[in-house]
């Protein structure tokens, strides 16, 4: 008999599709558009061109919680890289980013 292998996780993740944007990593400014693959409350994974993205380096971005042209609702994240997937596409990676403090923002009209 094979024993159940632990959930090393400290909070549950939910496979969510939202709008995610990279601002700032490694305190620098950048424009990466994505999408999450999944959250929780204390970290997101999305895929991401296989830039300059390492482990252990801040990062900075938001995720679109609502997408109504009105009143749009994101959560503006600041936290660490925690670790880097090659993947097969071309150029793509995985990135798993914790999520070390957050607030709920309205973006400015523009």
């Amino acid at each position: 008999m094979i024993p159940a292998v632990s959930e090393r996780r400290r909070a549950q993740r939910f496979a969510l599709h939202l709008p995610l944007r990279v601002v700032k990593f490694r305190q620098k400014p950048v424009e990466i558009v994505s999408e999450t693959v999944d959250l929780s409350s204390v970290g997101a994974y999305f895929l991401a061109p296989s830039q300059q993205l390492r482990p252990g380096h801040p990062i900075e971005f938001f995720v679109t919680l609502e997408q109504t042209p009105q009143k749009p609702v994101e959560l503006h994240c600041r936290g660490r890289v925690v670790r880097v997937e090659e993947r097969d596409e071309d150029g793509v990676v995985g990135v798993g980013a914790s999520i070390d403090r957050y607030q709920f923002v309205r973006p400015a009209a523009a």
